[in-house]
Order: structure tokens, then C-alpha cells, then sequence
């Protein structure tokens, strides 16, 4: 039984995160070496700042530099007034995540989310996560000439008594994936806690997707 792992990226030849190719290969490595080393742990059982940490931790691993939950000026303005340059509300706030290397720099905004494999609603799930990271990422943005990006993290759970359906789920989420209005996602299922229950609340928590998707 081998990690389940993988990414795609929409229309690669078009698409402003196609240098994110590394950055989802070093994600899925960093999310399933934690799992190895950390014995009997996994960074996606926590919040959404520890993964963020994984996603600044890649970055490093990619040559990149990355510095996490900083203070930055915040500003609401919609898209008409962005073009007219005209503000609505600015305000101190903290930017979950800023990336760069040689070319790009982009402000990440991020948002965590518990999600079950069994849901019938599991793209608009996704869906609702991401928009609320990247509606976060635009605030962010303001009038900076820095990419945003809104990231969602979507860590899944399945009930215990689902154990022999683990595989067939997550096949059948990664086959949804591609639903989910993203310019790119990555997933990994560590081999070390696909069917392990943890927690007081009967679940298996296989592993984690990440989602992105750049704000307008």
C-alpha cells in the first residue's frame, strides 16, 4: 500500500500558477514526511495555521522564501473601483501567507475545512471553502501588484464503520476533483494513517486536498 498523491493544474499554458507544478510535489512530500517522522501525527488533523505551515514549509523546499501571518493593510473594493482605483475601506490586518522566488510574489489567504468522503455535496463543499480564501485574497490585495491566491484546505474524514469503502471514496473524490472551479489542486492520502481511526469521534481521517485559486 503506497501513498495515494497527485495534482493537476488547469490549462497549464494559460494558467498564473503554473509554477506551482514544484510547490504541489514539495507539498505532498512535506504533508507525507511529517506523517513518517511525527510518529502516530498528521498536520491536516489540525487548523488552518499548522497548514499553512506545511504549504511555507514547501515553499522553502522549492527555493522560494515564504513568510507566514504577517501584519498587512487589508482594503474592500470591488472590481468597478478597482479600476477607478477608488477604496472603500481599508483596515490593519494579517496576511496569512506571503510567497515568492526569482518571478512571482503572490499573498496567500487561507481557510480549513472538515469535509466527509461520504457527502453527496463534496464539490460545492470545496467550493464554498475556496470562495470565501480567495474573497479574502482580494481584500488582501487591494491595489498591490502582488498576485492573491485564496487556498483551501479540505481535510477529509470518513466514519470507521466505512473502513473497507476507504479506497473506493478517495478514488472517487480525486475523480470530483477536477469539478471544483480551481486553477490547481493537490492531494495526499499517507499510506501510514489511511485506516487508522483517530479522535473521540469514530472517524478515519485519510488525508488532505489543497485547493488554489488566484483572486480577481
Amino acid at each position: 500500500m503506497m501513498t495515494i498523491k497527485g495534482k493537476s493544474i488547469r490549462d497549464k499554458k494559460r494558467n498564473s500558477l503554473k509554477h506551482w507544478d514544484i510547490l504541489l510535489d514539495r507539498w505532498q512530500k512535506a504533508v507525507d514526511d511529517y506523517c513518517k517522522i511525527a510518529d502516530g501525527d498528521a498536520p491536516y488533523w489540525y487548523n488552518e495555521r499548522a497548514n499553512v505551515s506545511v504549504l511555507a514549509g514547501a515553499a522553502w523546499g522549492c527555493g522560494w522564501a515564504a513568510l507566514e501571518e504577517f501584519q498587512y493593510e487589508k482594503t474592500e473594493i470591488d472590481e468597478s473601483e478597482r479600476k477607478r482605483k477608488v477604496k472603500k475601506n481599508t483596515w490593519n490586518g494579517r496576511c496569512d501567507l506571503f510567497l515568492c522566488n526569482k518571478t512571482d510574489s503572490e499573498l496567500v489567504e487561507a481557510k480549513f475545512k472538515w469535509l466527509s468522503l461520504m457527502s453527496n455535496d463534496l464539490v460545492s463543499g470545496i467550493e464554498r471553502v475556496l470562495s470565501a480564501a480567495t474573497k479574502d485574497a482580494s481584500s488582501t490585495k487591494g491595489d498591490s501588484s502582488d498576485r492573491a491566491i485564496g487556498v483551501a484546505f479540505i481535510s477529509l474524514y470518513i466514519k470507521s464503520k466505512h473502513v473497507n469503502d476507504v479506497e473506493q471514496r478517495i478514488n472517487d473524490a480525486i475523480r470530483m476533483f477536477p469539478e471544483v472551479d480551481a486553477d490547481c489542486f493537490s492531494w495526499c492520502f499517507p499510506k501510514v494513517h489511511r485506516h487508522n481511526k483517530q479522535g473521540e469521534y469514530d472517524n478515519i481521517l485519510p488525508g488532505i486536498v489543497m485547493f488554489a485559486k488566484v483572486a480577481k
